[in-house]
């Protein structure tokens, strides 16, 4: 079979890529393990808004929205270990997103636009002349094998074709354990309404607010609830690298559970890992381009990826639009560089935070909340993953808390300053060689390692 665009993993990335190809008039098959129906994140995922005007895809509204919709008077609580500090967003521009709904009703839309769907795993990529020419697909009924013009790999942290390609293996090798984190997200039923609404006065929160309880097993760590307004749903988000030598997601979430009576039958949701550092600066090769978790097109700081995957997939689409060959090596390069330009800088900075929450202790995550000097605009930001930008106004600010805490402040004032840096400099590391260069100078390698402290919060 000859196609124009085969699109290997129909996540959400890689079902956007479809659809925006099938659309624009390309004979497309898409390939994903799982059947329609089953594929990508099935669980719910904080998105911002303009992630999807950014796509040019209709925001999610409805039964595909966590609770069937937004909450009037949303609030999102940052809570520092101990529950000694709390910061406040109000109105945060994100959408509680039912990821099953969105995966499957792209899956739906690339289908209806002309795209055939095949089921398999990849198991061999055959290059000719330095261009990937053909993927074999192995599924129960047998092997096949699949030419086109464009693969597009959106097969998530592992890159099934993104490895198997030498020029993508030698610049975009797997993430190392310290930069894989994992997550679970499940939703649960509420036995006792009154038990929850006690337990978010007692965290100065409302039905319908977000918990975000930061640093509960060192640095990089999380336990988030979303409730809804009526107290008949909870989501419980956890997070962590377990190669800190800190307990996994499943633990977390299993450790809150226990501890939270108010909590009933447990509905749906799932766990996963994702990478957690900037993109790769080669996004593609003659043939392939990579989107999505497979490119580690991740907004680090809080290890969100859907958003601006679905970006990556109308880049990509609208960078190969006008060519009759959509996997020359200069339209691909378009779409690399169109994406460093537009986001390269903004992730890096989330990289650039992630490096530094990850070797900070619980007692640096409860001085960062307490002290204000993770203020309501840096969070708020960094939440809706817009860059991060201080000016004259946040330095004055920042002069009576570096006062309260000098030693944490000459940490993480220079980080600000960096990451300010970093995300203005997103067009210029757009260039060839130049990203490479500025991610050298700029970002540390070093990744601390988390001291180990016992406790793991308030329950």
């Amino acid at each position: 079979m000859v196609a124009d665009v085969v699109v290997l993993g129909l996540g959400s990335a890689g079902a956007a890529a479809a659809t925006f190809f099938a659309r624009a008039g390309r004979n497309v098959v898409a390939v994903d393990k799982r059947a329609v129906g089953e594929t990508g994140a099935r669980w719910m995922n904080a998105v911002p808004r303009w992630c999807f005007e950014a796509a040019r895809l209709p925001p999610p509204g409805g039964d595909c929205l966590f609770g069937g919709g937004a909450v009037e008077g949303h609030r999102f609580h940052l809570i520092a270990p101990e529950a000694r500090g709390r910061l406040s967003i109000a109105a945060p521009p994100i959408l509680h997103v039912d990821m099953r709904r969105l995966v499957d009703g792209l899956a739906r839309d690339a289908i209806a636009a002309g795209a055939e769907v095949v089921r398999g795993a990849v198991t061999g990529v055959a290059i000719e002349r330095g261009r990937v020419r053909s993927v074999t697909v192995a599924s129960e009924g047998g092997s096949r094998e699949l030419a086109a013009s464009l693969f597009v790999d959106a097969t998530g942290i592992g890159g099934a074709v993104r490895g198997r390609v030498p020029e993508l293996a030698a610049a975009c090798p797997m993430p190392d354990e310290h930069s894989r984190c994992v997550a679970a997200e499940y939703q649960f039923a509420v036995r006792d309404p009154e038990g929850l609404r006690a337990f978010l006065r007692e965290h100065g929160a409302e039905p319908g607010h977000d918990l975000a309880f930061s640093g509960l097993a060192g640095g990089y760590s999380t336990v988030t609830l979303f409730t809804t307004r009526s107290l008949d749903l909870v989501g419980v988000l956890t997070g962590s690298i377990p190669s800190l030598g800190v307990p996994d997601a499943g633990a977390l979430l299993d450790r809150f559970v226990e501890r939270a009576p108010f909590l009933g039958e447990q509905l749906w949701g799932g766990r996963g890992a994702i990478p957690v550092r900037r993109p790769f600066d080669v996004l593609a090769a003659p043939g392939v381009a990579l989107v999505g978790d497979a490119a580690c097109q991740v907004h680090a700081a809080h290890g969100s990826g859907v958003g601006i995957g679905l970006v990556a997939a109308r880049l990509l689409a609208d960078a190969t639009a006008y060519a009759s060959d959509p996997g020359h090596r200069d339209a691909l390069l378009r779409y690399e560089r169109s994406f460093h330009a537009a986001h390269g800088g903004l992730l890096a900075a989330a990289d650039a935070f992630r490096r530094f929450v990850q070797s900070a202790s619980r007692g640096d995550v409860r001085s960062l909340i307490e002290e204000g000097l993770l203020e309501e605009r840096l969070a708020s930001a960094a939440l809706a993953q817009h860059p991060v930008r201080p000016d004259i106004r946040f330095a004055m600010s920042m002069v009576p808390k570096v006062a309260r805490a000098p030693g944490l402040a000459l940490r993480f004032l220079p980080l600000a300053a960096r990451s300010a840096v970093l995300d203005r400099l997103g067009t210029v590391g757009a260039l060839p060689y130049v990203g490479r260069a500025l991610g050298s100078v700029l970002l540390s390698r070093a990744v601390g390692r988390a001291p180990r402290e016992a406790g793991h919060g308030p329950w």
